[in-house]
């Protein structure tokens, strides 16, 4: 399954701000969305694919479970792994993408075409206006956009409206729940099946 998370930008911080305990609050956001999308008891999700756009950047940073080297759950690793690929991608030309580390690419540019490419139908789309989420919808998905601190127009989607696209809410408790949480709570209802 594909997890996107979308922001409006990623901040930029040092590993010294990591070592000094000043890693920026979106950062520890991302970290558990990624923890929620790959890790489970003593393993990784292979089949697990992780985006996380900076829109106002331009950026597509893409983690792929199958390929994934340094990715492990805590948090410091993974605060420095994303530093290097942001740093990594704001630094590219517009209209590249490369490799940071294995695993773990970053396309700076147009992130709307790459994300198409990306997404597998059906895609789940969450915005808390609609129909809430059911069982057979979650084991169906094949992709899953949520953000963090901003709203997600429709018109930013990869997708034209189809029967391919479901436009859902979480049910309660989890509508309010971090995106950490939701993730596993999608994974969870997958693997209960």
């Amino acid at each position: 399954m594909n997890f996107i998370i979308v922001v409006n930008s990623l901040p930029t911080y040092t590993k010294r701000d990591i070592n000094m305990g000043q890693t920026p609050p979106l950062v520890y956001q991302i970290i558990e969305a990624c923890r929620g999308a790959f890790f489970f008891s003593h393993g990784i999700r292979k089949e697990v694919t992780f985006a996380v756009v900076s829109v106002l950047e331009n950026l597509l940073i893409v983690y792929e479970g199958e390929h994934l080297r340094y990715l492990g759950p805590e948090e410091r690793g993974q605060a420095l792994l994303l530093e290097k690929v942001v740093t990594f991608g704001r630094a590219l030309p517009l209209g590249e993408w490369k490799e940071s580390t294995p695993g773990m690419s970053v396309w700076h540019g147009d992130w709307a075409t790459k994300l198409a490419d990306l997404c597998r139908e059906p895609v789940i789309f969450f915005n808390d206006c609609y129909y809430v989420l059911n069982q057979e919808e979650i084991l169906t998905a094949q992709s899953c956009i949520l953000s963090i601190g901003t709203e997600i127009p429709e018109s930013w989607l990869p997708l034209e409206p189809s029967e391919g696209r479901l436009l859902h809410s979480f049910p309660a408790p989890f509508n309010a729940a971090n995106v950490g949480t939701k993730l596993l709570y999608l994974h969870h209802e997958r693997d209960l099946a």
